[in-house]
């Protein structure tokens, strides 16, 4: 939706229930940053709220992990930091002075920079443990909407609730101490001093499923920043303070729903924005003399930058109504879907041709196509597990397709999943999967069954076609010549629909590095079985990975596994088998055997 739709008609920009949910929070946390905002701006709190949400990012990781909610994980992470921010640097038992306020800052900013190794660390181990982190690192620590559900806004409401109770009484020591030299800045023994840090530090919680850990103070500390600067009157700082968090919170809701970004950074790139343009603000109004008329002119023309920036839109709507609307997460489902639909459905890839499905973080046009679709199909494990937040954001109008389900499938190896999920890289799985898409297809509409019936006719007479040519061609390697080393797991089903033979691999899975005596071993074996290649997924190659290569002596080869690509080699899903095979086959033959080209 462009900028100019929406003044028409603004109630649309929210229609969809995730953004509703995603209004509702900002509206919360505006109360919160009205009740508390303006006492961190007095108090000299701002580095407190950001470290408080920063330090919280590994105990979010572990509360996903454990099954706890994003919201609950949130409070319980910045009470902790809070806590060993005051048990390190003397919190609440002394009043500091500056030699010594300087070592509790030395001390946060370590505390929060060990706080985020440590939450990097455990989110990359649980990739190789778990069945996913149920979102993306990226979410922890930017926001998303994904993750404001029921739950949280029931938690942010409850925290509210309970922020407002307490600047209610407290609030004109807050003040006191805000103007009184010998208290400004410092963080005192009172009870009132430490219902404020409570309530900033469950503040900062309550905001991290919306601004993300990094970001947590964005809607606490920016507007409050900001109404210091438009007014020295204490009682309009509250009122201004909501004022402000509400538009910056809007606006950035609106960037994120608009232009797919981060939900945290955009509301923390409004808040800016609208910190800078206050100083403007001040600016024209302290300027005398012949300065001011330029001053004007500098405030005026940033305003207008900054606007050109929000006017446009790269909007991907469909013009083609009539057709059925799908969702595919990945570019090979993408691919069965469009070879069985043809021009009777309109599919939208979530995950971009050419990126890591591993690392990847729905966007908010994701959510907003899902909730109108009319199929989802998914490819199934941990390839696309990011998938199921965004569904239940989305309240999508059926449950995903999961085509994995009609795939004959090979064990994970290991890696903590039930299944190898790199399905779709043998032919014969191809076929079921077109089979599964052509029969929802038709049950979602059944108006074009004919075209669909056709469609997978027509396709799977092409996959038994590729699939002929292409065991044919790998045929005539001699059976001394089929051994492969693999980078992890991603090839077991080309493996097996083509008879090579993974012999060795050096991880059992990307997310992790083997140790040294793990990778020795497989070295040995690879040496022991005379591979004649080290097959590695094409955008995911490791420096590691070279080197065994070099050290073996073999060929390097790049494969199309997670992923395809714009290019003509591998655009489509036969194209990637085709070209894998043909590679393979030329490196362990030494260019003595060709494959035919797969499209």
């Amino acid at each position: 939706m462009t900028l100019t739709a929406a003044l028409e008609n603004p109630f649309n920009l929210f229609s969809p229930l995730f953004a509703q949910r995603a209004l509702l929070a900002v509206l919360l946390l505006a109360l919160i940053a009205a009740a508390v905002g303006w006492a961190i701006i007095l108090r000299d709190l701002p580095f407190f709220t950001h470290a408080v949400g920063t330090g919280a990012y590994p105990v979010l990781v572990l509360g996903i992990l454990a099954g706890v909610s994003i919201a609950v994980s949130a409070l319980i992470g910045t009470l902790v930091f809070a806590l060993l921010l005051g048990l390190a640097a003397g919190i609440g038992r002394t009043r500091a002075s500056g030699t010594s306020a300087g070592r509790r800052d030395a001390l946060t900013g370590l505390a929060v920079a060990a706080a985020l190794a440590l939450g990097a660390v455990l989110a990359a181990r649980a990739g190789s443990e778990n069945a996913r982190l149920a979102i993306s690192p990226e979410a922890l620590l930017f926001g998303s909407l994904l993750t404001i559900d029921t739950a949280t806004l029931t938690v942010l409401a409850i925290v509210t609730v309970l922020v407002l109770t307490t600047a209610w009484f407290a609030s004109d020591r807050w003040l006191a101490g805000g103007f009184d030299p010998g208290v400004a800045g410092h963080l005192a023994s009172s009870r009132s001093d430490i219902a404020l840090l409570g309530c900033v530090a469950i503040g900062a919680g309550a905001s991290l499923p919306v601004t993300g850990s990094l970001l947590a103070g964005a809607l606490l500390i920016i507007p409050a920043a900001t109404a210091r600067m438009l007014t020295d009157r204490a009682r309009h700082l509250p009122p201004l303070v909501f004022a402000i968090a509400v538009v910056e919170g809007v606006l950035g809701l609106y960037l994120s729903l608009n232009f797919d970004l981060p939900t945290g950074a955009a509301i923390a790139a409004v808040a800016g924005a609208g910190f800078f343009a206050a100083a403007g603000v001040v600016a024209v109004r302290l300027a005398r003399g012949p300065l001011r008329p330029a001053v004007s002119m500098a405030v005026v023309a940033l305003g207008a930058v900054a606007l050109a920036g929000c006017g446009s839109s790269s909007s991907t709507s469909n013009s083609d109504g009539e057709a059925l609307r799908v969702v595919a997460t990945t570019p090979q489902v993408a691919d069965i879907v469009k070879q069985v639909g043809g021009e009777s459905v309109s599919v939208t890839t979530l995950l971009p041709a050419g990126a890591d499905p591993h690392d990847f973080e729905p966007k908010p046009k994701a959510v907003a196509a899902i909730a109108d679709a009319g199929v989802v199909f998914r490819s199934g494990g941990d390839l696309d597990a990011w998938l199921l937040p965004a569904v239940k954001a989305a309240n999508a109008k059926s449950a995903p397709v999961d085509l994995s389900r009609s795939a004959v499938l090979l064990p994970a190896g290991g890696t903590g999943e039930s299944f190898n999920a790199h399905w779709y890289l043998a032919p014969e799985n191809v076929a079921r999967a077109t089979q599964r898409v052509r029969d929802e297809l038709v049950k979602a509409d059944p108006d074009a069954r004919e075209t669909f019936r056709t469609n997978a006719t027509q396709y799977l007479d092409k996959i038994d076609a590729a699939n002929r040519s292409l065991s044919a061609c790998a045929s005539k390697v001699p059976d001394g010549d089929r051994s492969v080393m693999t980078g992890h797991n991603d090839f077991a089903y080309l493996a097996e629909a083509f008879d090579f033979k993974v012999a060795a691999q050096i991880a059992s899975n990307g997310e992790s590095e083997p140790s040294a005596s793990e990778l020795q071993k497989s070295v040995d074996r690879a040496r022991a079985a005379d591979v004649r290649a080290l097959i590695a997924s094409r955008g995911e190659v490791t420096k590691l990975e070279q080197e065994v290569a070099d050290k073996l002596g073999v060929p390097m080869l790049a494969l199309y596994a997670d992923n395809l690509t714009g290019g003509d080699d591998a655009s489509t899903l036969l194209g990637a088998i085709g070209y894998d095979v043909d590679r393979i086959v030329d490196a362990v033959t030494d260019g003595a055997v060709k494959c035919p080209a797969t499209q």
